[in-house]
């Protein structure tokens, strides 16, 4: 057992393929706990995690490979970060935690509870296979949403308009369908498709307050024409498998608004050389990170 103040600012206590014992109790409480991790790599463990739902003031349960039965997570209702690996077995019903703001769960968990939950601000699936955000829910407070696709998988875009306040979009994998809906969230700021596969950027030219664009590994875009003149982004990144098939790439050239342009690979038919679009520096000379 150990007590550890982690980048959250949570003072946690890790039990690493070790069960609860009772004379932890006295340590959690004196120590200021707000936090518990229980987990075990080691092949066959099966942790107990019953003793939960006691402990005072616990806000945030990470939980790793090992637990036996997730169960008595529903009973945690003051939680307010719950994180579930992707290889979490087990139901658990997460309903009742209408305190919950992040949420890191097996995405057939989070499409059960997530409409559920009221209060989200940040909340990641693992594992998605196939479905439309409009199955989350309407989510007036969410901000952060992180989606990784299994290989095959799909995300229907529809059901963007109940996440008014999203500004951050992560999908990782997968195939994207509807995109054109994605100008529901009209508060987005950054999009990262990571080997998220696509054909347009359509849906970027109707995000208003975009600043940052990265498309990796996504596949063959039609063309850059929907970001020409964009009146916000000022950094987009084209690496990977992402191509441009009409090979125009003058609306990154001619837009003086970007400061950070990466292009890691060129091809015979673009318009300019990848050396003649790439910048990596904002006006005040320093270099910029995507």
């Amino acid at each position: 057992m150990k007590i550890r103040k982690i980048a959250s600012g949570t003072t946690e206590m890790q039990l690493t393929c070790e069960d609860w014992q009772p004379e932890y109790a006295e340590p959690f409480r004196s120590g200021g706990c707000d936090g518990l991790l229980v987990g075990c790599h080691r092949p066959g463990s099966s942790l107990d995690l019953s003793f939960a739902p006691a402990l005072p003031n616990l806000r945030s349960l990470r939980l790793g490979l090992g637990v036996r039965d997730p169960g008595p997570v529903s009973a945690c209702h003051g939680l307010a970060v719950l994180h579930l690996g992707s290889r979490q077995k087990g139901r658990v019903d997460l309903s009742g935690l209408v305190s919950l703001t992040e949420l890191e769960a097996p995405a057939g968990i989070v499409l059960e509870s997530a409409a559920a939950l009221p209060a989200l601000e940040s909340l990641t699936a693992l594992g998605w296979r196939n479905g439309a955000l409009e199955l989350l829910g309407a989510h007036p407070r969410l901000r952060f949403l992180r989606i990784e696709c299994l290989r095959n998988g799909e995300v229907a875009l529809t059901g963007a308009a109940g996440l008014p306040e999203l500004r951050t979009l992560w999908i990782y994998d997968g195939h994207l369908r509807d995109t054109a809906c994605l100008s529901a969230a009209a508060r987005l700021e950054e999009v990262r498709l990571i080997g998220a596969k696509t054909s347009s950027v359509e849906f970027a030219a109707r995000l208003p307050h975009l600043t940052q664009l990265i498309l990796e590994n996504c596949g063959p875009l039609d063309s850059l024409a929907p970001l020409a003149g964009h009146p916000s982004l000022t950094g987009v990144a084209l690496t990977g498998t992402t191509v441009v098939r009409d090979g125009d790439l003058r609306p990154f050239a001619e837009n003086p608004r970007l400061r950070h342009v990466a292009l890691e690979h060129g091809a015979v038919h673009y318009s300019h050389r990848p050396a003649e679009v790439r910048r990596d520096a904002g006006a005040d000379g320093r270099r910029h990170r995507v």
